[in-house]
């Protein structure tokens, strides 16, 4: 099944194909493993990553199959939060903090 991520509120966003026998879980890590790889990673120790689709978060630790919550084409958005609970984005360059209503 094919879904793609999107990087923060405002960033880029890349498709991935994704096992439907994976559970919520293992989708959530592997969506983490890879924006950990993206530039400007790893994120600093006291940093959270959100993923969250319709708005809603993802609960990593499901053991749900991936079907019970994708049919494939959605798109899951990955926020990074600092220790402060800012969201923060990547320029390309640096973190910065996000601007409500950028696109």
């Amino acid at each position: 099944m094919w879904i793609n991520v999107r990087m923060g509120s405002y960033g880029h966003t890349r498709g991935q194909d994704v096992n439907e026998k994976l559970t919520i879980a293992e989708f959530w890590r592997q969506v983490v493993r890879g924006v950990e790889m993206e530039d400007g990673f790893p994120l600093p120790e006291d940093w959270d990553i959100d993923l969250q689709s319709r708005k809603k978060s993802i609960d990593g630790t499901s053991d749900e199959l991936i079907t019970t919550l994708f049919d494939g084409g959605e798109t899951v958005y990955a926020k990074m939060y600092d220790a402060d609970g800012r969201e923060r984005v990547w320029d390309g360059i640096s973190w910065n903090y996000h601007s409500p209503g950028r696109r």
